[in-house]
């Protein structure tokens, strides 16, 4: 998931308003800094250095419309 995030905010103009819906609560800490015990601590970083380029980034997690029964 960070790499598709990287991507996709190297590609998108400088700017642009971005949003990552994703069912990893993790991704919601993309653009804190890594800890010795964060995986993919690169990526984190690339993440952190593109997100300066954009107006507003953000990642979340989709609410569940439907109850269990």
């Amino acid at each position: 998931m960070f790499t598709l995030m990287v991507n996709v905010m190297n590609e998108l103009p400088e700017g642009s308003g971005i949003v990552f819906l994703t069912n990893a609560a993790y991704i919601q800490n993309y653009d804190k800094t890594p800890t010795p015990k964060s995986a993919n601590p690169d990526l984190i970083l690339q993440c952190i250095e593109a997100k300066g380029i954009h107006k507003s980034i953000s990642a979340q997690l989709p609410i569940a419309s439907w109850s269990r029964v």
